[in-house]
């Protein structure tokens, strides 16, 4: 039906303009203004049909395709990368946005936000058992977790220690995961885990495959967006 109306405007327009019996002059530039009114309706029409072509390509489907489990196994492999991203968070009272520049090599890592939320520069390390936060002209702040320090730090747990996990696009292991959605390629596009809602898009052809270069985590009226600008995965990166 959504072509049908343009056709049907145009024809009646057109109609009335022809059959009528106003001087030449008058005539001919009423039948210009049909011919912008039909030029448009045809515009209309055809930008319809692309949106209802792009909807069908962006479906998503309950089930991973068949290269699935290869995809997820190739990425549980990547235990070293370089990701430069920005990323901004949104709550209810609150939000802001920073530079981050992730250092990551097995379960060591090193994250440093330039200019967070309006502040100077912060640099988040550690590892599976621990985790500092370290900024100029203050002392250092540590918790067992990454995940830990966010609570202590903002009030609520930032989803740090599955992080890792679900820039590599796929769910981080030990979790229970709901609503898992596929694009058309057979990557994950969205699902829930550890009281996040996650979509992922934007993917990205790597030397380590398909990565998603966008990244919504929600959570109740929390939300944070990451957007990645840069992967490397050389072996060549400084030490810890």
């Amino acid at each position: 039906m959504s072509g049908l109306w343009p056709r049907v405007l145009t024809w009646t327009y057109f109609s009335r303009i022809c059959n009528t019996s106003a001087p030449l002059s008058l005539l001919l530039k009423t039948k210009r203004k049909a011919l912008y009114l039909i030029a448009s309706l045809i515009c209309i029409q055809v930008l319809l049909s692309a949106c209802s072509q792009q909807a069908v390509r962006t479906e998503l489907s309950d089930r991973p395709g068949p290269s699935w489990p290869a995809h997820q196994a190739r990425m549980q492999a990547i235990t070293q990368w370089h990701i430069k991203a920005k990323i901004g968070y949104k709550s209810v009272s609150d939000g802001g946005s920073a530079w981050l520049n992730w250092q990551q090599q097995d379960y060591s890592y090193r994250l440093l936000l330039s200019g967070p939320f309006g502040a100077g520069s912060v640099q988040i390390f550690g590892n599976k058992d621990t985790a500092t936060l370290r900024q100029a002209d203050a002392a250092d702040i540590s918790a067992h977790s990454a995940s830990a320090l966010s609570s202590k730090l903002f009030g609520w747990d930032l989803p740090i220690d599955e992080l890792p996990y679900w820039v590599r696009g796929i769910p981080a292991p030990g979790s229970q995961v709901k609503a898992q959605k596929f694009n058309g390629e057979g990557l994950l596009a969205a699902f829930h885990q550890t009281g996040w809602d996650l979509k992922l898009s934007r993917y990205q052809d790597t030397e380590a495959g398909k990565l998603p270069g966008k990244l919504i985590a929600t959570q109740r009226e929390l939300r944070f967006t990451l957007l990645i600008k840069e992967h490397d995965f050389s072996t060549s990166q400084p030490p810890f």
